[in-house]
């Protein structure tokens, strides 16, 4: 959470009530929070994605070389289809989650603040 200093705030009778400023820059803060958290997420889970490339790569060039290793090579092909297939998943739901939270967000915004 990123704090305000209360100090650079001059009290007037003119001007925004202070608790719906107060309340809306904790919202603020909230969302800046969450949004931090979800790039957090989103970074590692590809820098995991990333690792499980190097690593089908790597499998890959061993499969080849061991005897009988087209068979051992389709088989992890395979394996490694269907565990693209599932971050392909993976990605689609945080993609949606996201926009979810956007639409939210932006719902959030044009509602009348509260008194």
């Amino acid at each position: 959470m990123l704090p305000y200093d209360e100090s650079n705030f001059e009290l007037s009778l003119l001007g925004y009530n202070r608790r719906q400023v107060d309340r809306h820059i904790d919202q603020l803060n909230q969302r800046l929070d969450e949004a931090t958290i979800a790039f957090d997420t989103a970074v590692a889970l590809q820098n995991q994605l990333n690792d499980a490339r190097t690593e089908i790569a790597k499998l890959r060039s061993i499969a080849r070389t061991l005897p009988g290793g087209l068979r051992i090579g389709e088989r992890i092909t395979e394996i490694l289809a269907a565990a693209e297939q599932q971050a392909a998943v993976i990605r689609a739901q945080a993609a949606h989650e996201a926009d979810e939270r956007q639409d939210y967000d932006r719902r959030d915004q044009h509602r009348a603040p509260v008194s």
